[in-house]
């Protein structure tokens, strides 16, 4: 009886060991929120209805203070980024070859974001929603919405 019940316990303890795992892992669950103070940056992808997005907020880390998004498919590139000060700025080219709305390329081991993700860092909210990825400065409420499809401006 001991030895079952020790078992049963062990079984237990695996369990939330390996839901403990996947909490804090590459591949967030949808629904959970991280937020910081400025100063900080974060890179992510972005699971939207059009595919994966490649999404960055950089607040105070060295580069320019901006929040943005994108996307490269075959024959179609495409970014929006927001300012701080909630200057919106939306980049379409189906000339790939170019580079010409100046895409980046996120670092190994960047996490991949679904449906109800939210991430505050400095001035910036980002949400992945199921149109796509919302991103605008919280004060104001200025910002787009983007997919690899199409982006948007939003806000007043």
């Amino acid at each position: 009886m001991a030895e079952r019940l020790r078992l049963v316990l062990l079984a237990a303890l695996v369990v939330l060991a390996s839901q403990a795992l996947v909490a804090v892992g590459p591949q967030a669950a949808s629904g959970t929120s991280i937020a910081a103070g400025s100063g900080k940056s974060i890179e992510f992808f972005a699971r939207t209805p059009h595919g994966i997005a490649s999404c960055a907020i950089y607040a105070g880390s060295g580069a320019s203070t901006e929040a943005f998004c994108e996307s490269f498919r075959p024959q179609r590139e495409s970014k929006a980024t927001v300012s701080a000060r909630g200057k919106v700025s939306i980049c379409a080219s189906r000339q790939t070859s170019s580079d010409r709305c100046r895409l980046g390329n996120a670092g190994e081991g960047t996490p991949t974001f679904g449906y109800g993700h939210r991430v505050t860092i400095g001035p910036f909210r980002c949400a992945v929603q199921p149109k796509g990825v919302r991103c605008v400065v919280a004060a104001s409420g200025k910002g787009f919405l983007f997919n690899p499809i199409r982006a948007v401006r939003v806000g007043p």
